[in-house]
């Protein structure tokens, strides 16, 4: 390990990947694993920032992605974040592009 007091730029290229040698490993396997995440109702409400009887509510409508074991809900963090995704609302200038993309095709019949 490269001692504290060193800065960064006084490192050699062989110290420099050693550091990184050491540090890269553990950083990569928590990037991955964020990614992946499956947990309970706490993940869901953090990731979608709904209230829990809000998330049950929707699950119970099967209107929000979910596995159940037993009693138990769990969440994807990828699959809610999904969701989050779909539910994107058309901005004025889209509708109106579509409006007007809509009135040529029809005219050309």
């Amino acid at each position: 390990m490269v001692q504290n007091e060193l800065r960064l730029i006084d490192l050699t290229v062989e110290q420099l990947r050693s550091l990184l040698k050491e540090s890269l490993p553990a950083a990569v396997p928590a990037i991955v694993k964020e990614e992946n995440d499956i947990g309970g109702i706490a993940l869901a409400k953090d990731v979608t920032k709904l209230s829990f009887k809000t998330i049950y509510q929707l699950t119970s409508k099967r209107m929000i992605p979910f596995f159940k074991k037993g009693k138990l809900l769990y969440f994807s963090r990828k699959e809610l974040e999904e969701w989050i995704r779909t539910g994107k609302r058309k901005t004025i200038s889209e509708i109106e592009n579509e409006a007007h993309n809509y009135l040529i095709t029809k005219k050309r019949k």
